[in-house]
């Protein structure tokens, strides 16, 4: 599934974990807690979550949105508003069918693409006159590295939360011994250039949840509060992951 209905899952109470969208983790309700374990970082271009234009950013109308995360809606409103002054209309747009030879059909003048569409559909950017990976315009803005996944756990699993973040850990750990084997596997399987995946999974993407990662997820979901976007008085609710 597809991180925005992850989302609806783990709120139903259907699923009692998921590697789900960030800003899912203060929207949803119950509020899910958050495992500060493996995330889906970048620190600058994240290659996967790329805004294209035919219009100057600063007189942007309107923008298509592919809808399978929520987060990378929220940032892509967020760095329009604070960096180019606009608070363009979002229109849910299903990128798996909207690109044909790289290029948007329908005639979008503004695309927002997420995941493995933007390589596997050989998106050409070439095609449009602006191209802003939000990754990047996140860490140019801010000095911080992006969070755009976290693992969340259903509040009625709290009891559980140690013993799933030392699962968690434990397979982050031999999965880096075993990197170049799933990448191999991997890349095959979701149809990307092999050496395109080894340089996405081992550079642009990163699984730290350090200061830093945390600095810079608190700091997104205080925006998106500030913005409006998350419900005033939300905060991220952390894993006690002590055992105690």
């Amino acid at each position: 599934m597809v991180p925005s209905v992850l989302a609806e899952e783990l709120e139903a109470g259907r699923i009692d974990l998921t590697l789900g969208s960030s800003i899912d983790a203060v929207r949803l309700d119950p509020q899910p807690l958050v495992l500060p374990v493996s995330p889906i970082t970048s620190n600058g271009a994240s290659r996967t979550v790329l805004l294209a234009s035919n219009v100057d950013p600063a007189k942007m109308t309107q923008l298509h949105c592919d809808t399978d995360s929520h987060t990378s809606v929220a940032l892509a409103r967020l760095l329009l508003r604070e960096q180019w002054g606009v608070d363009p209309e979002i229109v849910p747009w299903d990128a798996r069918a909207g690109i044909v030879d790289g290029v948007a059909v329908g005639a979008p003048d503004s695309i927002l693409m997420i995941g493995d569409k933007v390589v596997t559909q050989q998106f050409d950017a070439t095609q449009w006159s602006h191209t802003i990976d939000l990754g990047e315009a996140w860490t140019e803005l801010t000095k911080l590295p992006f969070v755009f996944a976290v693992w969340m756990l259903h509040c009625d699993c709290a009891h559980r939360a140690a013993s799933i973040h030392a699962v968690l850990d434990r397979q982050q750990r031999a999965n880096q011994l075993r990197f170049e084997a799933m990448v191999t596997q991997g890349a095959k399987q979701h149809r990307w250039p092999l050496d395109e995946a080894r340089t996405y999974l081992s550079q642009n993407i990163q699984y730290t949840f350090g200061e830093a990662q945390c600095a810079g997820l608190e700091l997104f979901i205080n925006r998106c509060v500030e913005h409006g976007f998350v419900q005033a008085g939300r905060s991220l609710q952390w894993a006690d992951i002590t055992g105690r």
